[in-house]
């Protein structure tokens, strides 16, 4: 019985050591976090409040083309906040996930063509849908191989990536999409112009990312939702820089 009551009690001992050291890390990487929603909300907040005060003071004055212009501005804004505040759950809910189980595989060809739309939407939704240009798999096989990630992580890994095409680059500069089959691993590029210089810590969980080409910065808030997605389905994601284009490429497994 002693035996049995020392037993249990190392059990708990190590598993309380283990919750500790895990919260120490959670912690560790989280150190930094206030000072980047601080920077993901009130970008957009500041936007929404300083447009919408200009626009009262000076609404007398304004005309029509004047005040769509005003609108227009605060509804960018507005959309930000939205799209930042859907990150942030994304975010939180996959803090502590562990990999999920498919309930079935997808085929490539119909992974292929259902990313293509939901791109397309992406992109659209952002008025740069006449950018996006595709190189696309047609070779049979992609009738039979299959993908094991779930169609909302797929559709949320890249359009996380489509998302930081269109801010870090130019208006009407081409995004372009490249489908590649090398064996059974299947590479999707997305790449745009322009120039990232990264800062990045191993030991943090974000990096802090800024454009050259347009001056647009950010915390990396949606790259860690997609390596976070990536390291749950084997899959393998880089952010390269070739000259003046950005190259986010991802890795995925293909099974028959």
């Amino acid at each position: 019985m002693k035996q049995l009551a020392a037993s249990v009690n190392s059990r708990l001992e190590k598993a309380e050591k283990s919750k500790s050291r895990l919260f120490k890390e959670l912690n560790n990487k989280l150190a930094n976090f206030p000072k980047i929603l601080s920077h993901e909300l009130n970008t957009p907040l500041n936007g929404i409040v300083g447009l919408t005060a200009l626009l009262l003071e000076n609404l007398d004055s304004l005309d029509k083309e004047e005040m769509r212009q005003y609108l227009e501005a605060i509804m960018t804004s507005a959309d930000r906040l939205t799209t930042t505040k859907q990150k942030l759950l994304v975010f939180f809910n996959l803090l502590n996930v562990t990999k999920p189980k498919v309930a079935e595989f997808v085929y490539l060809n119909q992974m292929q063509d259902n990313l293509v739309k939901h791109i397309n939407t992406t992109a659209r939704s952002k008025s740069r849908g006449e950018d996006i240009q595709y190189n696309l798999l047609t070779d049979p096989i992609i009738n039979t191989l299959k993908v094991n990630i779930p169609y909302s992580y797929l559709f949320t890994i890249f359009e996380e990536q489509i998302d930081n095409a269109i801010k870090f680059s130019s208006p009407k500069s081409t995004i372009t999409v490249n489908f590649k089959l090398e064996k059974e691993d299947l590479f999707i590029e997305i790449i745009n112009e322009g120039q990232l210089k990264i800062k990045f810590n191993p030991n943090e969980m974000f990096m802090e990312v800024n454009n050259s080409l347009n001056g647009s910065q950010g915390f990396g808030l949606g790259i860690f939702i997609i390596k976070k997605l990536c390291s749950l389905f084997d899959c393998m994601f880089t952010l390269t820089e070739d000259e003046s284009f950005v190259i986010a490429k991802t890795k995925i497994k293909c099974t028959y």
